[in-house]
């Protein structure tokens, strides 16, 4: 527990690889524990990728579509870990939207939302701004711009940087902007440039990887801007490691290096 406990919410039938992705890349950056709480029928698949992690079933039904009894489950669990992330492969049927919505609005603790999660955000009557406006804790959201339209309303503009302070500053969260610079932006303005990184990036997978290492940063106290962005300077940092071509998400995890303790202290 001394180096950050994380739990992962998400996984859905056909995308259990997605949450066991950033479950490998959270314990690969250094987090001390890691718990995945995934829909009961794919919990045997996921549990199979990694003996390291924990594993939790949530009540779903015959679809994998989590159910509203899964929340009770959910809040328990926040009470034993430091950071939560929300959101790969959890699906985007209205049941399960519903959930993950209402779980990124309840949780008590530094939350990092990805993919589906973000879908579910914008997919309310709300918005995204207004419901992420009411947390209390550090959140860093990770669009690419697809995402950041469903959020925004609107696609990035030609500045970048200006595009993610935008989002940053309505709804309060740290924006993690993806593309071939990747922008960071605190809601106080603040902005972050990482440039190392390409199109080896760009595949399915790959940004569940970058999920799981911010919430093992942040679980270790990085600030949550910071944890963003040094999360991307480490995903991209892997490719070092890796051929020139025919990199998948699983190769990332594999060439990932934790953050030095200097920079964590």
């Amino acid at each position: 527990g001394d180096y950050g406990r994380v739990l992962l919410i998400g996984g859905s039938q056909g995308m259990a690889g997605a949450i066991s992705l950033a479950g490998m890349a959270t314990l690969r950056s250094g987090a001390g524990l890691v718990h995945l709480a995934v829909p009961k029928s794919i919990l045997p698949t996921v549990a199979q990728f990694d003996p390291a992690y924990m594993t939790h079933s949530l009540s779903d039904d015959r679809h994998g579509r989590f159910l509203p009894r899964a929340l009770p489950k959910l809040r328990a669990l926040a009470e034993s870990v430091d950071v939560v992330a929300i959101g790969p492969g959890i699906g985007r049927d209205d049941t399960t939207t519903d959930q993950a919505r209402q779980a990124v609005i309840e949780m008590p603790l530094p939350t990092v939302v990805d993919g589906d999660g973000l879908f579910a955000l914008a997919w309310s009557a709300q918005g995204a701004s207004a419901l992420l406006r009411g947390r209390s804790l550090p959140t860093v959201i990770t669009p690419h711009d697809g995402e950041y339209q469903t959020l925004a309303g609107r696609p990035p503009g030609a500045d970048r940087l200006a595009s993610a302070r935008s989002l940053a500053a309505d709804t309060g969260a740290v924006v993690l902007l993806k593309g071939s610079t990747t922008v960071v932006a605190g809601p106080d303005g603040r902005v972050l440039v990482v440039t190392n990184g390409d199109q080896r990036l760009a595949t399915a997978g790959t940004g569940d990887v970058l999920a799981g290492v911010i919430g093992a940063l942040l679980a270790r106290g990085v600030p949550a801007v910071e944890a963003a962005a040094a999360g991307a300077w480490l995903h991209g940092d892997a490719l070092r490691r890796l051929p020139q071509s025919g990199v998948v998400a699983s190769d990332l995890v594999d060439g990932m290096q934790a953050m030095p303790e200097e920079f964590v202290r």
